[in-house]
């Protein structure tokens, strides 16, 4: 049997040190079948073009193996982050703890939430123009 939904605390600093052990984690939850995965961003004080790519990755593995991603993040530097790279436009992004809460409740209890996401196509090529933006700035 499978776990629902897994929530996911990541380090205060996501950068090359942490991205990597971040991805892995993730991926191993999702191989062992979770289907929806909570992103917890919100203690996130620093986010280099790693753990941008880190969190990219997270999501497109999440969306090929048919896994919810959603982040939660009230920290203005993810939210700025996630903004000017559209990452916002792809996934649900859940700014008060009211909102999380309710969404780990229904997960827990076995409910499906109700998700309002893109087409996989245009949420597909958004995902990548982001990846690219990313390594763009990277490159920088």
């Amino acid at each position: 049997m499978s776990i629902l939904s897994k929530v996911v605390q990541s380090p205060d600093v996501l950068d090359g040190s942490k991205a990597t052990q971040f991805t892995r984690d993730i991926e191993i939850l999702i191989k062992q079948g979770v289907k929806i995965v909570l992103l917890d961003l919100r203690n996130v004080t620093f986010m280099s073009s790693s753990g941008l790519m880190a969190l990219v990755s997270v999501l497109r593995m999440a969306r090929a193996s048919g896994c919810k991603a959603f982040i939660h993040s009230s920290s203005d530097e993810v939210r700025i982050i996630l903004e000017m790279t559209g990452l916002d436009q792809v996934v649900q992004i859940l700014n008060s703890s009211e909102d999380f809460n309710n969404l780990e409740a229904k997960a827990v209890s076995n409910v499906q939430p109700k998700l309002d996401t893109l087409p996989r196509s245009v949420s597909s090529r958004k995902l990548k123009s982001a990846g690219s933006q990313a390594q763009a700035a990277s490159a920088r």
